[in-house]
This record gives C-alpha cells, sequence and structure tokens, in this order.
C-alpha cells in the first residue's frame, strides 16, 4: 500500500504529464504567427503562369498549352483561404492582416468597386486592414463604404480629415492573443493623392508616415508586448521608421514596382520589415517568440500557393465557397462581353493594343508608357481574351500629353530603354513612318505619373491632362464599339487625323500701280494698288499620315479691310483658298511622288465690277528632301481663272523649293515657286518668306514678305509686307 505522500507525489506527476500533454509545443516559443498579404489588386481567381517565367520547379498540376510551353496555376482567393485556415488549425494563435491595395480594376473587382474583395476577406477572416494607394481609385466615398462593409479592424494613421484635422480612421488597434498584446498602426504614403477622383483630395490630408509613427509607437511602447505597423511606403521608408521609432515589425506592401522582388529585410537590431509579391501568389509569414520581453522574429518567409501545395482538390470545399461569391456578383452586376479580338492575343501584344487605343483616343502623334503602367508582377497565360485587358491596366491616372520639339523628341527617345518602355506611332526614329523633323511639333501622351517623374519630359514643355483617368477612357472606348471585333495591331501602324487651328491679326502693306483697265488675274489676286489691309486670317488644317502616305487638306480663309492713302475704307477683300495634297515615299527621307490640288478664291466687296477670282491648280510631279530642311518639287501644272475669260487654261512646267531652317530664336521659312505656261511668253514667279519669333508653341510673332509677277515686264509686280501675331491649336489638346 502506498504511503499518503507517496500516493501525492504520483498524482503530481500524473497531473503534471497530463498538462504538459495538453500545453502546445509552440507556446514557450514560437507564441504568435502572424500572416500578412499586400497589393491583391482585384486578382481573386487563380493565375496560369508560364513554367519557364516562374522560379518554382514543377509540378503534377502542370498543363501543356496549345504552344507546348508549361504552365502553372497558382494563387486566387480559394488558396488564400485555404491557407489561413490551416494555419489557425496548426496555431490558433495567428493573426492575418493586409496592407492595401486591395482593390483594383481587375473584370470582377472592377465591376463592383471592391465590394467582393471586402467579402472575401471578411469570409477569411482578415484581422486588421489599412487601406493602400489603389483602395482610393474610386473615390474617397467609395472607399469609406467599403469601410463600413468590413467585418475587420480598418486603421491608418497618418490620412486626416481636413474638416476636423483628426485621423480618419482608429491610428491603430491592439489584439491580444496568448496572453500577448500586439499593436497594429496602419501608415501609407499615398504619394498618388493629386492623380485620384476629386473627393479624395478635397476630404483628407495625408500626413508624415515617420512623424505619426514616431509619436504613437512612443506612447504604446510598455503598454503592450509587440508593436507592427501595416506600411504601404518604399522601403527607404520602412528602414527609416524600424531605426527611429518603436516599432518592432513592418508587413508591408509594395510601393515601388523595383521593390516588389525584396520580400523581406532585416535591421542591425533585429527587426524585421516583409512583404509579398503580391497578386494573391503568396501569403506572407512571420511567427514571434519572446526572451525576457524581446520579440523575436523566426520563420520569415513568403509561403507560394502553388498547385503542387494546395492541388483543386484539397482546397475543393474553399473553391466552392469563392466561386459561388464570384457567381453572385455575376449576376449582379452585368459581364457582357465588351470587345472581342479577332484572334487571342498576347501579353505583349496586348501592352501595344493598349497604348496605341491611348494614341487614338487622344489624338497624339505617338504614346510612350513604362511597361510598370501595367499590374505589377501579372502571370498570365500566354494567350490572353479580350476581358483579360483589365489585367493589364492598373493605374488611376489621366493621360498627360506633351507638345516637344522634333529635336528633343530625338533626344527623350534615345534616353529610353525600349525593354522597359510600350510604344505605339513611333519607330526606327520616325513618327508614322517620317523622319523625326527638328522644328516640327509633336504630342506625346504618356501618364500623369509617368510625367511628373520624368525629368527630361516635365522641363521641356507643360502637359495637358485629360478629364478622365486612363483606366476609364479605355472602358468607354471600349463601350462604346460594344460587338466590335478588334485586330490586336489595329491602333499600332496606322495614325490619325489629325486637325489644326490658325489664327492671326496683322497689318500688311501692299504696293503695286496696276493700270486702270488691266488684264491681270493674279496681280489683283494679290493686289490692287498700294494701300494698308488690317484684318486677320484662319486656316484650318485636316491632316493623316500612313506607312508611307501623307494626305493633308487644308482651308485658309482672309478676312481683312483695305484703306488706300487718305482715302477712307472702302473695300472689304475675302479670300478662301482650299489645298488638297497627296504625298508618297519612294526612297524613305528622300525622294517622293506628290499630287496638288488648289482651288484659290478672291471677291473684293462691295464693289460687284472688281475683280473676282477662282482659280485652279493641279500639281504633280517628284520631289526630293535634301539636307537643311530644304525641300525640292519639280512637275507638272494645269491652271485656269474659272471667272476670268480673257485667261485660257494654262500648263506648263513648274518648280518649287522650300526651305526651313532655325536662326538663333527664329524659324526662317522661305517658299519660291516658278511656273512657266507652254503657250505664253510669260513665267510666273510667287515668292514668299516668313520670319517667325516663337514666344510659346501656340503663340508666335511674325514677320512675312511677298513677292508675285504674272508676266515678263516686271513693271507691275505684287509686293506686300506683314507683321503680326499668329496663334495655333490643334485637336490632340481639345477634349
Amino acid at each position: 500500500m502506498l504511503s499518503k505522500p507517496l500516493f501525492y507525489r504520483f498524482f503530481q506527476i500524473i497531473a503534471l504529464f497530463f498538462i504538459l500533454l495538453a500545453k502546445p509545443a509552440y507556446s514557450e516559443n514560437n507564441d504568435i504567427s502572424i500572416l500578412h498579404i499586400n497589393d491583391t489588386n482585384g486578382n481573386i481567381e487563380p493565375i496560369h503562369t508560364s513554367i519557364l517565367d516562374h522560379n518554382m520547379s514543377a509540378n503534377k498540376d502542370e498543363d501543356l498549352d496549345e504552344n507546348n510551353k508549361k504552365t502553372l496555376e497558382s494563387g486566387g482567393f480559394a488558396r488564400i483561404y485555404n491557407f489561413v485556415s490551416n494555419q489557425r488549425k496548426k496555431n490558433p494563435f495567428t493573426l492575418f492582416v493586409s496592407s492595401g491595395d486591395i482593390i483594383a480594376p481587375m473584370p470582377i473587382s472592377a465591376k463592383n468597386k471592391g465590394q467582393i474583395d471586402i467579402k472575401l476577406l471578411n469570409m477569411t477572416g482578415l484581422d486588421v486592414w489599412s487601406p493602400g494607394n489603389f483602395d482610393f481609385m474610386y473615390g474617397f466615398k467609395e472607399l469609406e463604404k467599403r469601410v463600413s462593409e468590413a467585418n475587420f479592424k480598418v486603421i491608418s494613421s497618418n490620412i486626416f480629415l481636413k474638416k476636423t484635422n483628426k485621423t480618419w480612421l482608429p491610428p491603430y488597434t491592439i489584439i491580444e492573443k496568448n496572453n500577448k498584446k500586439i499593436a497594429f498602426l496602419g501608415v501609407t504614403s499615398l504619394r498618388y493623392l493629386n492623380n485620384f477622383p476629386a473627393d479624395v483630395s478635397e476630404n483628407i490630408l495625408v500626413k508624415s508616415p515617420l512623424e505619426t509613427i514616431t509619436k504613437l509607437s512612443k506612447e504604446l511602447k510598455g503598454k503592450v508586448d509587440l508593436i507592427v505597423l501595416i506600411a504601404q511606403t518604399t522601403i527607404e521608408e520602412k528602414s527609416e521608421i524600424l531605426g527611429r521609432t518603436d516599432v518592432d515589425l513592418v508587413v508591408g506592401g509594395i510601393e515601388l514596382y523595383k521593390e516588389a522582388e525584396i520580400s523581406h529585410f532585416k535591421t542591425q537590431s533585429g527587426k524585421v520589415s516583409s512583404i509579398t509579391k503580391g497578386m494573391t501568389q503568396s501569403v506572407g509569414q512571420v511567427d514571434v517568440s519572446w526572451e525576457d520581453k524581446i520579440p523575436k522574429f523566426n520563420n520569415i518567409k513568403e509561403n507560394y500557393l502553388s498547385g503542387d501545395i494546395y492541388s483543386n482538390e484539397k482546397i475543393k470545399e474553399e473553391k466552392a465557397k469563392v466561386q459561388s461569391l464570384i457567381k453572385e456578383y455575376e449576376n449582379s452586376y452585368s459581364f457582357d462581353k465588351i470587345a472581342n479580338f479577332d484572334n487571342n492575343i498576347s501579353k505583349q501584344e496586348s501592352r501595344k493594343f493598349v497604348v496605341g487605343l491611348m494614341r487614338n483616343i487622344t489624338s497624339s502623334d505617338l504614346a510612350i508608357f513604362r511597361k510598370s503602367f501595367f499590374l505589377r508582377n501579372t502571370k498570365l497565360s500566354e494567350k490572353i481574351t479580350s476581358n483579360d485587358i483589365y489585367t493589364f491596366i492598373h493605374l488611376p491616372f489621366k493621360s498627360a500629353l506633351v507638345k516637344i520639339k522634333g529635336v528633343e523628341l530625338k533626344a527623350f527617345l534615345t534616353s529610353k530603354d525600349e525593354s522597359s518602355y510600350v510604344f505605339s506611332g513611333v519607330k526606327n526614329n520616325k513618327v508614322n513612318g517620317f523622319k523625326i523633323l527638328d522644328n516640327e511639333t509633336y504630342t506625346i501622351c504618356t501618364d500623369e505619373y509617368f510625367y511628373n517623374t520624368d525629368t527630361f519630359l516635365k522641363e521641356r514643355g507643360e502637359a495637358t491632362f485629360t478629364s478622365e483617368n486612363i483606366n476609364d477612357m479605355v472602358n468607354n472606348f471600349f463601350l462604346k464599339n460594344k460587338n466590335k471585333t478588334f485586330s490586336w495591331n489595329e491602333f499600332e501602324d496606322s495614325s490619325l487625323w489629325k486637325f489644326k487651328f490658325d489664327f492671326d491679326v496683322d497689318p500688311q502693306m501692299l504696293s503695286v500701280n496696276i493700270p486702270k483697265d488691266n488684264n491681270f488675274d493674279y496681280l489683283t489676286w494679290r493686289a490692287d494698288q498700294s494701300s494698308i489691309r488690317w484684318g486677320g486670317a484662319i486656316n484650318l488644317n485636316l491632316k493623316k499620315n500612313w506607312d508611307l502616305n501623307e494626305f493633308e487638306n487644308t482651308l485658309y480663309s482672309e478676312f481683312r479691310q483695305q484703306q488706300s492713302g487718305t482715302e477712307a475704307i472702302k473695300v472689304v477683300t475675302d479670300r478662301i483658298r482650299f489645298d488638297s495634297t497627296f504625298k508618297r515615299d519612294l526612297i524613305q527621307d528622300f525622294l517622293f511622288t506628290f499630287s496638288e490640288l488648289r482651288l484659290s478664291t478672291l471677291f473684293t466687296n462691295p464693289d460687284p465690277n472688281s475683280n473676282a477670282l477662282l482659280l485652279g491648280q493641279l500639281i504633280g510631279g517628284i520631289g526630293q528632301n535634301l539636307p537643311f530642311g530644304i525641300k525640292i518639287k519639280e512637275g507638272l501644272e494645269v491652271r485656269k481663272n474659272f471667272l476670268a475669260n480673257s485667261l485660257p487654261w494654262e500648263f506648263g512646267p513648274s518648280i518649287l523649293l522650300q526651305m526651313k531652317q532655325n536662326i538663333f530664336f527664329f524659324e526662317e521659312s522661305i517658299e519660291t515657286r516658278l511656273f512657266v505656261p507652254f503657250i505664253f511668253n510669260k513665267f510666273i514667279i510667287d515668292l514668299e518668306n516668313k520670319l517667325t519669333l516663337p514666344i510659346t508653341d501656340n503663340f508666335k510673332v511674325f514677320y512675312n514678305f511677298n513677292f508675285y509677277n504674272e508676266n515678263n515686264n516686271f513693271k507691275y509686280l505684287a509686293m506686300s509686307h506683314n507683321v503680326g501675331i499668329n496663334l495655333s491649336l490643334d485637336n490632340a489638346l481639345l477634349f
């Protein structure tokens, strides 16, 4: 029989044994596990990745596509749901947080502005969310609705309401797990604030992350066991916060594209910053233990949600729940196909299509976008469908239109690495198949963020921004062209009709002595006596370039009052001329064929007996582009004044010499035309010399000299001098 003390000792040993069995092995060291996601960007369903582009090994879920390339299915909310659930079964002291950018214009998320993303995170059991940059992309009021729909804590410490100067959301939340108090603080730099819908900047003010976190972490130090910052800032800012504040751990989002590959780093003091590559491809994990009340970080890793770990069979239940939710939203929001392609297109072709489309929508000469304009680290199958266009556009920026000179455009294009950019309208240092001219003004279409961060481009000229952001512009274009079938390169090689408007106001001095009983037609078109005119002219120009062809229509309208000597104003002259020109290059940059049709009119009012002109000119021939802006055209010309019976049809050779050159701050333009009719003993010279001082691209001061004769008798010459201003605007800046 056991003695009483021995019996008690035996009972204590048995009780201790069962207590040890009941206590989890991890509670002594790894007390807490923190799971985190970032930059899911509206991705809900799995991503299909070419195995050649993926850094993980092949697995049993691989397929072979039509090109015999191995593909891998990874990510998706079903896998996130499954992973988080399994981790919580292994360790009940698990917390799950998101550092933002959960809302983005992916097909399903875009249709309901992120409602489905919030509902999925509710289902998955998210604990804390700190909104990121792109969560604001549908506006402040819309984001407030998403916050109200969340069953989890939503925090932000550095976003303040302008009306009250108080934080928009609670700056932090404290969660107790396994007898440990963990404080979560939220912060985002929101560096794209001015690019979001107007109600964002109207309602909130963003303060320095370092300033707010320093103060809050100091207040929390000693009151909690761990301070975790959920942050969407740059690596430099995260490192500075860890080094200068009482924050112990940062679980963050991707602020800059180049930082996406850096999953985590440690400071010298042992503090940690951790992110994932986003897109639902992985879940970050940091396990925390304490030694003498000092937190230690273990098992820091990025758990890739690939097929080999989470097969479809293993996540069958979670997949069914996600698909049920997707179906619910599909029934609530129409998912009709908004566009079709003549064939499935590749990722690279899709980029070209979107950039070409932006060039088309904005009527710009060329478009250039960085590849980071498209969704970060997107993993898609090789062939995509029309709705997948949404997966490439993720920035809610407006389109920036910048006018620069040809000489600057060359330097700008030379400075860009083509492997990092997508172009439309420019190839081999040519715009729309034509050599870039130094003095020509070109309009570049790009996104607002690129313009604001590219020093070269920003220093060259002011930008005009579209009224809508790029996502909405593309979406609206597709909606307007619903059921239309597109070719992926439809907007790549063809250019657009361009409209230009010119208006000049100037006095004009005329000098010519014409006999009263004159028989001159062209001289009276240029001038009918020594006089002064004042007024202005309007030019409308419609132009299109495609491949090696150029087509241009120009309408000139001139309205002037005229006065001679001391006489009062006696006539008003209306001049209207229409030119239609077609040109095709035979040898690019040098030789071309051309044809021109001109109809020029002159009506002198109010005297009905004065000369009237309706001059028809048809010219065709060969032209040469030479260095220093010199152009020569030789051809045959046909002329007829249809309103003057005294002048029959005229046929003969013509030659034109043009030159455009910069002289210091001035632009010199000289044009001389010589026409010699076959059947008449005369020749006609038409000379114009224009010297222009550009004040801005759209405002110029000019001096113009014109000389004109009608026959071999140089007694009768028409000359004019103009000094005036010119205002111009083209349709690339009109919306």
